[in-house]
């Protein structure tokens, strides 16, 4: 085990060195192979700073489902008791993509690139989850596609009503959109439970500044304009359901 073997040293900042390789549980076959620098040498507590390497090769994570490639990741900050997910506390990770990927029989999803996550869960119940990076680049079903700039920000309650907000920026890019468009949230989306968005807007720019603007009606349907040669003026305007959207 990674503990065990990082108990052979007292020292404060111990070095995962030489690389620590483990099997992947009683889930299935394959290895994780863990490197690192991390402050406490038990691996109880984390400190701003830790830094571990995981290599999974042919890892089944679950069963069916299997894991390749590097996942690199550090502790930027954090505060409270993040162990347990005692609120309030907080924790922020850089995480670094190299070739990494997870499948199934069917599907297999493909990463590379930087993200920073934060995790926050706070006292009146909600939970604040938000995902951004410079550049990620995933791959799905043999479909590749880029987001630049990226920002996800999540906040949901954890008990009734489940109510959530959602805002989301950045920019995508996918040979299946035939380049490249940006998207901004114009009015925080919010709704409750499994369900799609209530309220909210979304704007998306693409080439010669051609718009489409995605305005919630209710958690079933949605409008959708669209301004084909970018003067700012929206041309047509369906009422569709979030299904046909595929939002």
């Amino acid at each position: 085990m990674v503990r065990e073997q990082a108990l052979l040293s007292s020292a404060v900042g111990v070095v995962i060195d030489p690389p620590v390789t483990e099997d992947c549980s009683n889930v299935g076959s394959g290895t994780i192979t863990f490197t690192g620098d991390v402050d406490d040498p038990t691996l109880n507590t984390i400190a701003i700073g830790d830094a571990l390497v995981l290599t999974f090769s042919n890892c089944e994570v679950d069963a069916g489902l299997v894991a390749n490639g590097v996942f690199d990741l550090t502790i930027v900050g954090f505060s409270g008791d993040v162990a347990n997910f005692i609120p309030p506390y907080n924790v922020t990770v850089d995480v670094l993509l190299t070739d990494f990927t997870v499948s199934d029989n069917l599907l297999t999803f493909e990463g590379d690139g930087d993200m920073t996550l934060t995790l926050a869960g706070n006292i009146d119940g909600t939970l604040d989850a938000n995902i951004s990076g410079t550049a990620l680049t995933t791959t799905e079903s043999g479909v590749a596609i880029t987001l630049a700039n990226y920002l996800y920000a999540l906040s949901e309650r954890i008990f009734a009503p489940f109510d959530y907000t959602i805002e989301m920026s950045g920019e995508l890019e996918s040979a299946a959109l035939g380049g490249s468009v940006m998207f901004d949230t114009l009015e925080t989306f919010t709704g409750f439970g499994d369900e799609f968005p209530g309220t909210g807007v979304l704007l998306i720019t693409g080439a010669e500044g051609s718009q489409c603007r995605l305005t919630a009606i209710d958690s079933v349907n949605v409008t959708v304009e669209v301004d084909e040669d970018g003067d700012g003026v929206f041309e047509t305007s369906l009422d569709e359901t979030w299904v046909d959207v595929g939002v």
